[in-house]
């Protein structure tokens, strides 16, 4: 199990313990809902991947960053509706002297959507037959990225080289990182194990990380273009309810995609050591713009608060934190890849270590 590959303490679970799965919507209720969004495109264009894929996603990540900076390559699609970030919670940032910088946490607002989507937060956690959560805005989000790849560098600052890895699992553990960092300012002590884990678990949850991973895996394995002539909804349905398929090596399929290469004997990645290196300044990045996108500056009238917004994000990529969450990632991945090996014994995922905390912004990427 993950947990038994590591020394002690937090893990980055990538999929719920049997039994321990968060509650979520039915995959035919959701998949009923995402139909009928289909259902408001003419009846050509229902049958374009590319575009239903866009439409879909910005149900549940529709802000401006995302047009701008994540997947700008979809920026011209119109939303199904307006898309807003609302109820705004400020979260003081710790630091020496004033306090300039707070994290703000909003709640994403579909305006003139039915009920259900209204607040598409509550919606996008599904149940699959096989009982998993799977986070399905998630799998947007990376499928749309894979349609629309580009690099991510926010004026200029901080630049990741593939948009796909920062709208799924690369921004989720940058979120991690910058969240850590914000709870220690707060407690003014470093974070024990179970105060990291709570953290893991608001930020990058077992629900987010398969969704993530499962990105990939359709991506993959399914014609998701402008030309496979085939409903969106089509292609989730068949991918969770199809016995095997695509779904039985999803993260053998995502550890290949994201560069570690196959499981080689001793349970290494083929390209574990120099990907490391590489990730290690990518998830840092991640940690910075997630620091950029979230922390709002509340004294502009100080000379010196821009400079302590941007001293902030240097801080967050310098943080030592960063190659421990990514080392423990992989040790995860490794044991799912193992598991998907023919012949190996099915385990259930390790529960996360419970924990005591605080809030997080973690879905501020819909910003």
């Amino acid at each position: 199990m993950p947990s038994q590959t590591l020394a002690s303490g937090w893990i980055v679970a990538l999929r719920s313990p049997v039994g321990g799965e968060p509650p979520a919507i039915e995959l035919d209720v959701f998949l009923r809902v995402l139909r009928a969004q289909e259902d408001r495109s003419p009846a050509d264009e229902r049958l374009d991947a590319k575009l239903t894929i866009t439409r879909l996603r910005k149900l549940f990540y529709g802000g401006r960053g995302w047009d701008e900076h994540l997947i700008a390559g979809a920026a011209g699609v119109a939303a199904l509706y307006p898309f807003a970030m609302a109820d705004p919670v400020r979260r003081e940032f710790e630091a020496a002297g004033p306090n300039v910088v707070d994290f703000v946490d909003r709640r994403a607002r579909l305006e003139g959507a039915p009920p259900e989507l209204m607040h598409p937060a509550d919606f996008q956690e599904v149940r699959m037959p096989g009982g998993e959560v799977v986070d399905v805005g998630h799998v947007l989000a990376g499928l749309d990225a894979i349609n629309n790849p580009a690099v991510v560098a926010p004026l200029g600052l901080y630049e990741m080289s593939s948009n796909v890895d920062a709208v799924t699992w690369g921004g989720d553990l940058g979120s991690v990182v910058a969240e850590v960092l914000f709870q220690r300012a707060r407690l003014d002590r470093p974070l024990s194990d179970a105060e990291v884990q709570w953290q893991v678990d608001l930020c990058a949850p077992p629900q987010d990380m398969l969704g993530n991973a499962d990105a990939y895996a359709i991506g993959a394995a399914y014609d998701i273009s402008a030309g496979a002539r085939r409903r969106v909804s089509d292609i989730l349905r068949d991918y969770y309810e199809a016995p095997g398929g695509a779904r039985r090596s999803r993260f053998t399929t995502f550890a290949e995609s994201i560069g570690l290469g196959r499981l080689q004997e001793g349970d290494a990645f083929a390209a574990e050591p120099t990907w490391l290196e590489r990730y290690e300044r990518e998830i840092a990045h991640a940690a910075a713009l997630y620091v950029g996108a979230v922390g709002e500056l509340s004294r502009w009238n100080l000379p010196y608060a821009v400079g302590a917004k941007l001293a902030l994000m240097k801080r967050t990529r310098d943080s030592p934190l960063t190659r421990t969450l990514l080392e423990r990632f992989v040790a995860s991945l490794r044991a799912e890849v193992a598991r998907e090996r023919p012949g190996a014994v099915t385990e259930a995922a390790a529960p996360p270590a419970p924990g005591p905390g605080a809030g997080c912004s973690c879905r501020a990427r819909t910003s």
